[in-house]
């Protein structure tokens, strides 16, 4: 069932995503290895996206950009069947960008394109006008165009302004001055969800727990994952650690996005934050069971039993 809590918008980029199980080792330049059980499915952005949306949260995908090309129109037709979800493509795009990932036990290698950059910022081809039943949008990160975090910031405050309370995730970055303007763009955001890694990078700390000290004085609700060991949070004075679910770990693709939208699908409805981050390991846990990023994240009835018996 649809709740009428309102909808989420999600921007960012939309990447096809190819997954190849069974690889034993990378190959070595001018040699060829086989693998098994290969999937294709959007990614990126797409992957919180869809995850909301299979949860029941009315849904909009502002992708960045669009290509007139064979996998740009697959992936169309991919994200065109998830019922409570609707895409907006704000450019076109020479090609498609793609994510050929290769998990291998806990980890995964990956191999990334994107097409050359637009370097005209999107906050204007966003259609706010049509938005009105948005009342959260989450920003995904990315790193083309001219200045893509004054971009991701003219976002964010314009969300603000048009009451929309905001998200942000972030990917790590190698320039020295990323995690001082990454911090810029926290002071326009309700939630924050990195990982360890990113978390301690941005904030210079240590420890994930550190980090969270730090974090919650910087944005209104800070959630770090930390992977098989489950995340920490902090929204005010509450703090709150949730355990992560032992399942065998299949492929790990999306399953920060996937963690991602079951947080959000409860922090749009005001659920408590600790019920919030149960739900976050249930779709993290689901994903990481099963090959590929977006077809990986689970359905209402899937979350919730699993919620409900506390097992994923």
């Amino acid at each position: 069932m649809l709740s009428s809590l309102g909808a989420v918008a999600c921007v960012g980029d939309v990447f096809c995503d190819i997954v190849v199980r069974g690889v034993g080792r990378l190959p070595t330049w001018g040699e060829e290895v086989f693998g098994e059980e290969p999937a294709m499915c959007p990614g990126g952005i797409a992957n919180v996206a869809v995850g909301l949306a299979k949860l029941g949260v009315a849904t909009r995908l502002l992708a960045r950009s669009r290509a007139e090309d064979t996998i740009g129109n697959v992936l169309s037709v991919e994200l065109a069947q998830h019922e409570h979800l609707s895409v907006d493509w704000l450019r076109v795009a020479p090609s498609t960008a793609m994510t050929v990932a290769i998990p291998h036990a806990s980890e995964r290698a990956m191999i990334s394109y994107a097409p050359p950059p637009d370097e005209r910022p999107i906050v204007d081809r966003i259609p706010w006008d049509t938005l009105e039943r948005v009342t959260h949008l989450h920003v995904g990160g990315w790193s083309e165009g001219r200045n893509p975090l004054a971009d991701q910031r003219a976002i964010l405050v314009r969300a603000r302004d048009l009451g929309i309370t905001t998200s942000l995730d972030v990917s790590l970055g190698h320039e020295t001055e990323r995690p001082a303007r990454i911090r810029e763009l926290l002071d326009h955001v309700d939630v924050f969800l990195p990982n360890a890694a990113e978390a301690c990078w941005i904030t210079g700390a240590d420890t994930p727990d550190a980090a969270l000290d730090t974090l919650a004085d910087m944005v209104p609700t800070a959630v770090v994952k930390l992977g098989p060991d489950g995340v920490i949070a902090a929204n005010g004075r509450t703090r709150e650690q949730s355990r992560a679910y032992e399942v065998p770990i299949v492929d790990s693709t999306g399953a920060g996005d996937a963690f991602a939208a079951g947080f959000l699908h409860g922090h749009v409805r005001r659920w408590p934050l600790w019920r919030s981050l149960a739900l976050a390991n249930v779709c993290g846990a689901w994903s990481v069971a099963r090959v590929g990023s977006s077809i990986s994240t689970p359905t209402r009835t899937e979350a919730f039993t699993a919620l409900e018996r506390g097992i994923p």
